[in-house]
């Protein structure tokens, strides 16, 4: 019975995994990308209060953060492709550690990229 029970524990374990795994990389696409599309759309109100160097300093962290989300979604897919095949014994277990390094760095990046792009944009505003 615990045998079963730690297996399954696993498991279920692993599911959470990549479904909060899934829901970071929203999380990042959606702040990186609204705040990237807000502050286009708003740009002309933008400009009034911040200066066109802060400006560009920020969007260009937001797309940042979106090119730091793409490449942590395309690593993680890679990293479940080879746990796959590690776990169907066509590849030395632990393969995956390089790409899985590479996902957790994008999201890392992508979230300070954001983090970044607002708080220039934020330190930039200044009163008419």
């Amino acid at each position: 019975m615990a045998d079963n029970f730690n297996e399954v524990h696993k498991a279920e374990t692993y599911k959470s995994m990549i479904t909060i795994s899934i829901e970071v990389f929203k999380l990042l696409v959606l702040i990186n990308g609204g705040a990237a599309a807000g502050m286009v759309t708003a740009m002309k109100s933008i400009l009034e209060v911040i200066d066109h160097t802060a400006f560009q300093r920020s969007l260009s962290m937001f797309i940042l953060g979106l090119v730091g989300a793409a490449v942590a979604i395309f690593a993680s897919w890679i990293t479940q492709n080879i746990l796959h095949n590690e776990n169907m014994g066509a590849m030395k277990p632990r393969t995956h550690i390089t790409p899985l390094a590479w996902a957790i760095g994008a999201s890392i990046l992508s979230l300070v990229s954001f983090c970044i792009g607002a708080g220039v944009a934020a330190f930039s505003i200044h009163a008419k």
